[in-house]
Parts: structure tokens; sequence; C-alpha cells
């Protein structure tokens, strides 16, 4: 039995290389807010289409991560379309919304390889703390040790066309990494952030001139969005 993989770019996948095109899917999400499981899943049926899906059915359930799957009345519900295959595969933020122990994710993995049916993860989690970078000495503690709860990294040529790519992806992942905060002003001050960078910091050699930027949402209780860029 294989795996998903964690990877900085492109969806943690189960099976989703053998997607094909058109591919019927259903997504899901979880979360105690209504209003943030909407928009996830309007995030995820952009994912879906920019993949050549076709997403038939969306359920969410207004439940914390920590309640099992199979208690949830939205997760039975795409439970029972994978099994009948009403829906090939399956989109979802991240493995751990559906699945929280590596029990759970193994069995989840195996049952959705014994469908046979693929699984599409636009974030993955991952929990650690930010390396130091350059921030100021006298930044906010939280901001520089804050444990990470949930980041994205992706790098961007130095263009026009990159940063135009940065600011709808930077949009997207804020919104799969469910920042509370003012996703419009965050996006614009990112943007603005990298055309500085593109203006000021390219390489003598333009055409591989790249940034690599990443988000990542702290645990700390500032909720903090942490933008990191780094230019090569």
């Amino acid at each position: 039995m294989t795996h998903p993989t964690p990877t900085t770019s492109g969806p943690l996948h189960t099976t989703a290389e053998a997607a094909p095109a058109g591919a019927d899917v259903v997504l899901y999400t979880t979360s105690v807010d209504s209003r943030i499981a909407v928009r996830t899943l309007a995030t995820l049926r952009d994912f879906a289409t920019q993949q050549g899906w076709t997403v038939t059915h969306e359920a969410y359930d207004l439940a914390p991560l920590h309640l099992p799957a199979r208690l949830r009345t939205g997760w039975r519900t795409v439970e029972h379309l994978l099994a009948t295959g009403e829906a090939a595969g399956l989109v979802v933020p991240a493995e751990h919304e559906v699945a929280t122990t590596p029990a759970e994710q193994t069995a989840l993995r195996e049952w959705l390889l014994s469908l046979p049916a693929f699984a599409a993860y636009p974030h993955a989690g991952h929990h650690r703390t930010l390396p130091p970078v350059s921030e100021p000495s006298d930044a906010p503690v939280s901001v520089l040790t804050a444990p990470v709860d949930r980041e994205r990294s992706q790098s961007y040529a130095m263009t026009p066309a990159g940063l135009r790519r940065l600011r709808n992806d930077a949009r997207m992942r804020l919104t799969l990494l469910r920042w509370p905060g003012d996703i419009v002003t965050a996006v614009e001050v990112l943007s603005r952030l990298a055309y500085n960078a593109a203006a000021h910091a390219r390489p003598a050699d333009e055409a591989l001139a790249r940034m690599t930027v990443r988000l990542a949402v702290t645990e700390d209780r500032f909720r903090t969005c942490l933008a990191h860029a780094i230019c090569n």
C-alpha cells in the first residue's frame, strides 16, 4: 500500500495520479462556523475545476475536528457516495479533517484504495515551529517562535504573470488555511511585498529569478498569518 507524501506544490494525494479527466468528485470539509465551511467548499470547487474534475456533490459538517468522522452526518453521506461509485474521488482541505490519528489515516487510505477511489488534499497541515528568519530583533516573540498550525509554500517566477498567480493562489491558500483575518487586505499586503521583491531583489539572471512564498497560521492567541518570501 502506498502512503501519500506531503509536498510543497500541488495536492497531497492518495492515488490521485490515476484520476481521469472529468472524474466525478465529492467535496467535504468540517468547521464550527458555517460561513467558513461554505467559503472552504467554494475554494475546493475552484481547485477541483482546475484539475479538470466534475463536482457532483458537496457536504460539510458543523463539528470540531476531534469529533470522529463516523459520527458526522455529512461524512457518512460522503462515505455512501464513494462506496456506491456515485463519486470517484474525494477533495478535502487536509486528511486530518477526516482522520486525525495515524490508525484512522491508514484505515482511510486502505478503504479508498479498496473501492478504488482517489483523494486529493489541496492543503496538508504541518504542525511545527517556524525556523529563525531575518525578522527584526524587537519583533513580538509570538511571531518568531509560535508553533505553526497550518502552512503552505509555493515558488513563483518574479514576473508580472508570476505576481498575478501569487495573488490568486494566496486568496485560495488563506481560505484553505482557515485564517480568520481579513483575507482581501492580507492578499493586497502580500502582493505589494512581492512586487517590491521583484522590483528590488531580482537576481542578475532574470530568466531564472524566482521567489518562494510561505504562508503560515500560527497557534498563538493572535492567530497570526505569516508571509515569508525567499528570492533565488
